[in-house]
């Protein structure tokens, strides 16, 4: 449960009752999210959909607007990074632009002209 009891009998009751408090609070809490979700979806006129998906899809626009994944990370709360990589998609305009930096970087004037110089030696 994350809190450290004495050993006193009475102490872990109150740990325990005080822990299960708290998941109940948490699922009344997510059960209220979902509902908000399913009102917004309805008032919107769209199929509902689940809010997971929607945790990727948010994941991927906050990518698109320039949102280091490192806050993307924060906002989904993902303790590991790696979590974080598996639920973003990046979308096709992130990869263009990632190719014409790559590409700008290769093959742009002072790049051949390194490289030339490079050869000529």
């Amino acid at each position: 449960m994350g809190i450290k009891s004495n050993g006193d009998p009475d102490r872990r009751h109150v740990e325990r009752s005080t822990a299960t408090a708290r998941d109940r609070a948490v699922r009344a809490l997510e059960k209220a999210d979902w509902q908000d979700w399913a009102d917004i979806l309805a008032e919107a006129g769209i199929p509902h959909a689940g809010t997971h998906a929607m945790r990727h899809s948010a994941a991927t626009i906050a990518l698109d607007e320039g949102v280091a994944l490192a806050v993307v990370q924060e906002l989904l709360g993902h303790s590991d990074i790696r979590v974080t990589r598996g639920y973003t998609h990046v979308s096709s305009l992130l990869a263009q632009d990632a190719a014409t930096k790559l590409g700008r970087a290769l093959f742009s004037t002072t790049a051949t002209k390194i490289a030339t110089k490079a050869e000529d030696h």
